[in-house]
């Protein structure tokens, strides 16, 4: 596994704990050094990078979320996994967020990543440590907030003629056909999502109903308890006025 790899798995470890504990302090994710480094490799190359990307997204929160939330209102953010979240965060950061003075401090000759790269590496990750259809669906929404920046729809084709046959144009080939084949993802994740929604509408009214029928139920028991309470009280004051009569006579 390329060190690059290895240092974004283990910001996606330092990420996840910083959330699961309701913090965006960098120290957190300083202090779990030792437990998560151990089963890397060229452990310094790996954690320096871990670190800048750990920080960078951190300090960038909220632009990275913007982005990737554009692309998500189909889904309740409680429905998308907390791993899926971290690792499109890392992604989107490395090719998305203009962060050139923090590169350059890092590595002077250090470049952005390139969307391709960053993106192809999420899917691979999140192959490994998401569900079965993860892949597809941090697919789908990276491509989507790459083609927000480039100004592009997603199923825009750039002319054939124009394809290099280098690396570059194999690449760029290879993206939109996955492109392609993650919008029907989508397309059935956001038609699940609200079907569940309707589903759960559908059952908060039916329960709603359940309790108003309760709640009317138990008002005219009440009701009624206290009619007949108020009729046996009659009765007994009649009863009462009898016996007072009969005294008296």
């Amino acid at each position: 596994m390329l060190p690059r790899r290895k240092a974004r798995i283990l910001a996606l470890c330092m990420l996840y704990a910083m959330d699961m504990q309701k913090t965006n302090d960098i120290s957190e994710g300083e202090r779990i050094e030792e437990f998560y480094v151990r089963p890397f490799r060229d452990r310094k190359k790996i954690f320096e990078y871990a670190l800048f990307l750990t920080s960078g997204v951190v300090r960038n929160l909220n632009a990275i979320d913007d982005l990737i939330n554009h692309h998500t209102y189909h889904w309740d953010r409680e429905r998308i996994a907390m791993v899926d979240m971290e690792i499109m965060r890392i992604a989107v950061y490395e090719f998305a967020i203009d962060d050139e003075g923090r590169r350059a401090a890092f590595h002077e000759k250090m470049e952005k990543i390139p969307p391709v790269v960053a993106i192809n590496e999420a899917i691979e990750i999140a192959k490994i440590y998401c569900s079965g259809d993860s892949g597809h669906f941090v697919n789908g929404i990276l491509d989507a907030v790459n083609a927000e920046l480039k100004g592009q729809e997603r199923e825009s084709q750039p002319d054939p003629k124009k394809l290099k046959k280098d690396q570059e144009g194999q690449e760029a080939r290879e993206g939109k056909k996955r492109t392609k084949t993650n919008a029907k993802y989508l397309e059935k994740f956001a038609a699940e999502e609200e079907d569940r929604l309707a589903k759960k509408e559908a059952l908060r009214a039916e329960e709603e109903a359940k309790k108003a029928a309760e709640r009317k139920e138990k008002k005219e028991q009440r009701e009624k308890e206290w009619e007949e309470g108020r009729a046996q009280r009659e009765k007994e004051r009649e009863e009462q006025k009898e016996l007072d009569r009969i005294f008296h006579d």
